[in-house]
């Protein structure tokens, strides 16, 4: 009897590991171009509704997106203000001269960095909010992932031994 219930329990496990299936959960990649990794195959950003069918993750995958573009938007026009700013700042002043016909001469200075390190300041608040607006992104992809991969069919195949009075079951499903 002992024999025969380790010959199922054995039979059964060789089973249950035959009908094991790859994974194909999702996974967060580390570039734009490989941002989603489903199984073998790699999804960018804009592919978000190829890879995501749950309703809730395609929403927080969505969402992820919107606040990415914007916080881009708004590093490179922080960025670009901030460059523009420094070139202004580090010009120098041009100085003319005029005769004034008499044989003196009368200079006169023009500052050509005003504003400048104004300009380089206002690029730097805009950057930080960008960089605010995109700190979040990742917090809301992660969501959505867990949220797709815990959405899967799961395999409901289990088995179960057991003892009833004077003797043994083994139940197995799938």
């Amino acid at each position: 009897m002992k024999k025969q219930l380790f010959f199922v329990l054995l039979l059964s496990l060789i089973s249950l590991s035959s009908y094991a299936q790859a994974s194909d959960s999702i996974q967060l990649g580390t570039t734009n171009k490989t941002l989603f990794i489903k199984g073998n195959q790699t999804f960018k950003y804009s592919e978000y509704k190829k890879v995501f069918s749950n309703p809730d993750a395609l929403k927080y995958a969505k969402k992820a997106r919107s606040k990415s573009t914007l916080g881009n938007i708004f590093g490179f026009t922080g960025g670009a203000l901030m460059g523009a700013g420094l070139v202004k700042a580090l010009q120098k002043d041009k100085t003319i001269y005029t005769n004034l016909g008499d044989g003196r001469a009368a200079s006169m200075t023009y500052k050509n960095n005003y504003g400048g390190w104004a300009l380089v300041g206002i690029g730097a608040g805009v950057t930080i909010v960008g960089i605010v607006i995109n700190s979040g992104t990742k917090k809301q992809l992660k969501k959505a992932i867990d949220l797709e991969n815990s959405s899967e069919t799961k395999d409901l195949t289990y088995y179960k031994v057991g003892f009833i009075g004077n003797g043994a079951y083994l139940s197995y499903n799938f």
